[in-house]
Order: structure tokens, then C-alpha cells, then sequence
């Protein structure tokens, strides 16, 4: 498959847990799937970057039923984070046809 590094085609996906924050094994876990995840103590989220959304989504099927909490998973193109304010919500940035194909995970 041919990876495309337009903005418009990459894709990233941010991990929210159901409640409470990423637990750092949780954390090891996610960033395991992709080598590229970003991770800080206590954050609410944790995002990982893919070459397309089918890539993006082999690899969240690799972890899937291994997480220790449940989280719904958004994913959305590289082009809309750069839209996003510092402290706003992912959903701010999110078409509503990207809410609605949101999926949990644990």
C-alpha cells in the first residue's frame, strides 16, 4: 500500500479512556503499536499517528482487548489537529460523521 505524506491523507487517532487518565501500562501498550505515540503522566488523552486510516486501523486491531481501561478512539486526518486550540476538546476539530464512527476499545 502506498503511504501519502499530504496532510489530508495521513491519519492520527486519539485515545480518550472512559474515565479517570492513560495509564502508563496502557500507555506502553498503545505506543507499542505505533512508535510514534506521544505520552505524558496524567494526560487525558494519548494520540498515535498512521500512514492511512486502513494502517491506522491494523494497528489499533493489534491492541485491541489488551488495554487495561476502555477508550473511545477518534481518528481524524494530521490536516484538522493543527486546527485544534491548546486545552480545547478533539471533538472540536471532528466532523460529525468522524464523532459518529467513534469506537471503544480495551
Amino acid at each position: 500500500m502506498k503511504i501519502s505524506l499530504n496532510k489530508y491523507h495521513m491519519h492520527s487517532a486519539t485515545f480518550i479512556p472512559e474515565f479517570g487518565t492513560v495509564t502508563k501500562r496502557d500507555a506502553i501498550k498503545i505506543d507499542k503499536a505505533k512508535k510514534y505515540g506521544f505520552f505524558f503522566s496524567g494526560k487525558k488523552e494519548i494520540r498515535i499517528h498512521g500512514g492511512s486510516k486502513e494502517l491506522l486501523l491494523q494497528e489499533i486491531d493489534k491492541i485491541a482487548g489488551t488495554l487495561h481501561k476502555p477508550y473511545k478512539v477518534y481518528i481524524y486526518t494530521d490536516a484538522q489537529i493543527s486546527n485544534r486550540k491548546e486545552g480545547s476538546d478533539i471533538e472540536s476539530i471532528l466532523t460529525t460523521k468522524q464523532k459518529n464512527d467513534a469506537f471503544y476499545i480495551n
